[in-house]
C-alpha cells in the first residue's frame, strides 16, 4: 500500500520514513563519527564507505548499539 506525504504530495510505502526526512530527524548514528542517517541502509552504506575494515556499529531510536 501505498501512501500520499502531506507536505509533498510524493506516494511512499513508508510515511514515516519519508517523514522523517522532511524534519531531519536522523536516528541512525554512526558509532564511529559524528555522521546521522535516517535508514539503516544508508547508515551501514557509509560505515562501509567511510570506514573500510572496521566493524558497523550504530546507535538506533533508543540510543542501543546496532551490529
Amino acid at each position: 500500500m501505498s501512501l500520499t506525504c502531506p507536505l509533498c504530495g510524493q506516494s511512499t510505502p513508508s510515511l514515516k520514513a519519508h517523514l522523517s526526512r522532511h524534519l531531519g530527524y536522523a536516528p541512525w548514528r554512526c558509532g564511529l563519527c559524528p555522521a546521522a542517517f535516517f535508514a539503516h541502509g544508508h547508515a551501514l552504506r557509509h560505515s562501509l564507505a567511510d570506514h573500510p575494515g572496521k566493524e558497523a556499529a550504530f546507535l538506533g531510536d533508543l540510543d542501543e548499539e546496532v551490529r
